[in-house]
């Protein structure tokens, strides 16, 4: 768990944030050999380790412990320039939101249809930068 997902999450309120990894990470496996499969779904559940016993945390329903990779909603990018990023750099990308843009609802014109986007942990500020070409 990182900052920011300790940070969205709400523990009092049985809301846990854990960002997981890609499945072709979770799998270790090349993400070309994933390249078949359009959809996975995946029931989470948290084992929280105490000092003498192991306890196994459920979701009372199984729809909200629901993981689901959509292969058309999966954004690609396509390249990154420079291949060597450091922190103030200014870096072009270039990425296909696929169909993320269709479940994109009510954006003010003067904002981004994007929310945020990280390399390793440090987020990048696309103010000023965008065009959508």
């Amino acid at each position: 768990m990182v900052e920011d997902d300790e940070f969205l999450s709400n523990i009092p309120t049985g809301m846990l944030v854990y960002r997981i990894p890609a499945p072709h990470t979770l799998f270790n496996v090349k993400q070309h050999d994933l390249g078949k499969y359009q959809t996975m779904s995946f029931t989470i559940s948290v084992q929280a380790v105490k000092p003498d016993f192991v306890e196994w945390l459920n979701c009372k329903s199984e729809s909200k412990c629901r993981l689901v990779y959509r292969r058309e909603y999966t954004t690609v990018l396509k390249y990154i320039i420079p291949s060597v990023v450091y922190q103030s750099a200014e870096i072009e990308l270039v990425f296909d939101p696929k169909s993320v843009m269709n479940r994109v609802k009510d954006v003010a014109s003067d904002d981004l249809p994007f929310v945020q986007a990280k390399i390793g942990l440090a987020n990048i500020d696309f103010e000023g930068y965008v065009r959508s070409d």
